[in-house]
């Protein structure tokens, strides 16, 4: 994450294009509550100021702290979405 962020700046110094939206999937997953909680405090809420993030993820707790979810689940293989927006 860190490696692609540091990338973007260089090359929209350098008349690249910027980075604008992060796609993190299961970013969280190797993990503890702790490094979690200290992922989405310190990491993530710093980085909204100036990205777009879209957060895969099956833990529930972690998925409490956003203001907006889409919850999608599948059941006996029909797939369904919800929009959950606090």
């Amino acid at each position: 994450l860190a490696l692609r962020i540091g990338l973007s700046e260089i090359s929209s110094k350098h008349g690249g294009s910027s980075l604008d939206f992060l796609l993190l999937d299961e970013i969280n997953s190797p993990l503890d509550r702790h490094g979690t909680e200290n992922l989405f405090v310190n990491v993530i809420r710093s980085l909204e100021t100036k990205y777009k993030i879209l957060v895969i993820t099956h833990d529930d707790l972690l998925k409490e702290r956003f203001d907006s979810v889409l919850d999608v689940t599948k059941i006996n293989g029909e797939s369904s979405a919800k929009f959950i927006a606090k």
